[in-house]
């Protein structure tokens, strides 16, 4: 990829965007003021200069301002997950990280609390993503800073509310992001957490359940049990008050056994 002046936004209609490290195109009808908006929300994400992109995705303004964000944010993590299914585990989970890049994963189902713990969580560690974590062959995490996709009483679509509006702590440049933890997360009122250490086969069943495109990647099972082999901590986590996982998330960033406790 080479870096030069933007051809495709002359008319100011197309923003590219970095998300799970590759680069999406996102064109928008001429003159609408939609880009300026999706600039505020993909801050942390958007590509300076021009790099020819892997994916694109069309936008049509026939619906209001919040459902065309809320769609573009699925769109764009389905296009940036499509290319990069072949050579990243997809994980659905949120992602965080400390200054020096290491990484835990909170994996869970859609609608079971990964955004709550996200905006809770990512005041005090990096942000890295509310919805999807790709890892690598190498145990690497590609970034996906998305927009926070939070939930709204009497609100048709989730609200999409950038990682820099909501205060939260960016990745501390020039280290890579590499996956150390990863935590299956219940939130079924459980208090304080209970915290248990997972087994390698209950873990690999577990995950493959909550990863996207898992038939595409090269010998699929293997590869996950070749990530899973460089972690230092795989647990599951019931808990009720997403403020009680500070200390659980502080313990495996620090390296430090915290399982089999509550």
């Amino acid at each position: 990829m080479h870096s030069v002046e933007n051809p495709l936004d002359r008319n100011g209609a197309t923003v590219l965007v970095r998300a799970l490290d590759t680069v999406v195109a996102v064109r928008f009808p001429p003159g609408s003021e939609a880009p300026e908006e999706f600039r505020r929300l993909w801050s942390r994400a958007l590509v300076d200069g021009f790099v020819e992109p892997n994916a694109t995705v069309e936008v049509s303004l026939s619906d209001p301002s919040e459902r065309v964000q809320h769609d573009l944010s699925s769109r764009i993590t389905l296009a940036a997950i499509d290319v990069r299914s072949r050579d990243l585990w997809m994980l659905h989970a949120a992602g965080l990280a400390d200054p020096t890049g290491r990484a835990v994963a909170l994996v869970a189902p859609s609608g079971t609390g990964k955004t709550t713990a996200a905006a809770h969580l990512g005041r005090t560690w990096a942000y890295l993503s509310d919805e999807t974590v790709g890892v690598d062959a190498r145990g690497l995490v590609a970034v996906h800073p998305k927009p926070l996709s939070l939930v709204v009483p009497g609100a048709l679509v989730k609200q999409q509310v950038g990682p820099d509006q909501a205060g939260l702590v960016a990745p501390a440049p020039g280290h890579p992001i590499r996956l150390v933890a990863i935590v299956l997360l219940k939130r079924d009122g459980t208090s304080p957490p209970r915290v248990e250490s997972v087994g390698r086969t209950q873990a690999l069943v577990q995950v493959a359940e909550q990863t996207s495109y898992l038939g595409r990647l090269p010998r699929p099972l293997h590869f996950l049990n070749d990530i899973l082999d460089g972690l230092e901590n795989l647990y599951s986590v019931a808990y009720g008050d997403v403020a009680e996982l500070d200390p659980v998330i502080a313990g495996l960033l620090a390296g430090a056994a915290v399982g089999d406790r509550r």
